[in-house]
């Protein structure tokens, strides 16, 4: 309190006595106890509060809550950058687009605790990592699509970077859960070429289901004779064992009279495209193959000796009559033969082929086709009708008085 003192008692003209010395002596004393007493209150306020912001910093502590205030403004990115000023703020796009990047935090200094949220679901930030100065330990981006995400970020002096504080990431840790280094003894053995490195979906598992759970018809190449299981099959042409290169084959010799026929087809109402079949066939090209039609495919009836295959068809053509240069993918809902305008691949004399066919039999349908474990293409133009009784095949057609022979190594559909 300020120091106040009276001297009414002095008056001009009038001897100055004790009494009047006195009063303001006292005054002066009252002033400077009570400074005393209330710097002694203060200093021990003080000591107190020190002594417990250093409590805090070395850990003993108790924090029973802590708040972090009012928000900071709204950081609106700027080259995938923003200046923070608080320790929580949120975050818009640059331009208010639907996405953006955040790969750099500008305005700290180590040690820094920062809260980041989206403005709005409208407004999704992905937070990089390790692009800017910003380091995920999942190594996963963390995408804020809600504003009930926070991702929680402390700034390292060492590595000056941003580093996430346990941020769930965007994606399953599966990768980062999974162990890959050898162990003692295999904990998972797989059939020999389930695991495929290439082509659609891959790495995977090619995983068949067991017949419990779907139904599933085998062709294959034994040798002299065509071995099939679960469905009747026709044979055509003479067979015999080939063994090449990469397999053993069935070798299937057509007579040399015109149309006459080399392969196999199985009866015509095993399945239908609603039940999502699938098909693969393994075959090799012969060495020459002058004057012929080629059908691999899901079909209603036996191919003809023409380039429409003349029923229902999903599957594949190849014919030196229309001059195909490649297998070409043929869809013919019954009345109406549709050709792919780009080939599957191209045709190549004494050459491996592994083709797959795969419906998805939902809605309107869409075929999948991929050779040798090749990207997919799809296709539905053409598409059979949805309860149309197919089976499948391989088979091979002279145009000309000279034998024709194809090879088989095995031939299976599944579905539902």
């Amino acid at each position: 309190m300020p120091l106040t003192m009276t001297t009414s008692a002095i008056a001009d003209t009038q001897a100055i006595d004790a009494a009047d010395v006195l009063t303001p002596l006292n005054q002066i004393k009252t002033f400077v106890d009570t400074l005393e007493t209330s710097i002694a209150t203060n200093a021990s306020a003080i000591t107190t509060e020190v002594n417990a912001r250093a409590a805090i910093q070395d850990g003993t502590a108790v924090i029973s809550q802590i708040n972090l205030g009012v928000m900071g403004t709204t950081l609106v990115m700027l080259s995938d950058q923003v200046t923070i000023t608080k320790s929580r703020h949120q975050i818009d796009t640059q331009g208010a687009a639907a996405t953006d990047n955040l790969s750099t935090i500008n305005g700290f200094i180590a040690g820094d605790m920062l809260f980041l949220q989206t403005l709005s679901v409208a407004r999704v930030v992905t937070i990089q990592h390790n692009v800017g100065n910003i380091f995920i330990f999942t190594g996963i981006d963390i995408v804020l699509d809600s504003p009930s995400k926070i991702a929680v970020l402390i700034y390292d002096g060492v590595t000056a970077k941003w580093c996430s504080a346990g941020n769930a990431p965007s994606t399953p840790l599966f990768k980062e859960q999974l162990v890959t280094t050898q162990v003692g003894a295999p904990l998972l053995s797989v059939p020999d070429r389930s695991l495929v490195q290439a082509g659609y979906g891959a790495p995977r598992l090619d995983y068949v289901p067991s017949i419990t759970a779907s139904n599933r018809v085998t062709v294959r190449g034994s040798g002299l004779t065509i071995q099939a299981d679960l469905a009747a099959i026709t044979v055509t042409g003479t067979v015999s064992a080939s063994n090449q290169s990469d397999s053993s084959y069935s070798n299937l010799l057509s007579s040399a009279g015109l149309a006459s026929t080399a392969g196999f087809v199985s009866t015509f109402d095993l399945l239908q495209r609603r039940y999502n079949p699938v098909m693969e066939c393994s075959v090799r090209s012969p060495s020459t193959f002058p004057a012929a039609r080629w059908f691999i495919g899901l079909m209603a009836i036996a191919p003809g000796n023409f380039d429409d295959p003349a029923g229902a068809f999903i599957g594949l053509r190849y014919s030196t009559v229309a001059t195909d240069t490649g297998w070409k993918i043929c869809m013919d809902d019954g009345t109406t033969l549709t050709v792919h305008g780009v080939d599957l691949t191209t045709y190549a004399a004494d050459t491996a082929y592994l083709f797959r066919i795969r419906v998805d039999g939902s809605g309107g349908g869409v075929a999948y086709f991929s050779f040798n474990n090749s990207p997919e293409i799809a296709v539905t133009a053409g598409m059979v009708g949805s309860a149309s009784n197919l089976g499948f095949g391989c088979i091979a057609y002279t145009n000309a008085a000279v034998s024709k022979n194809i090879l088989l190594r095995s031939a299976a559909a599944m579905w539902a």
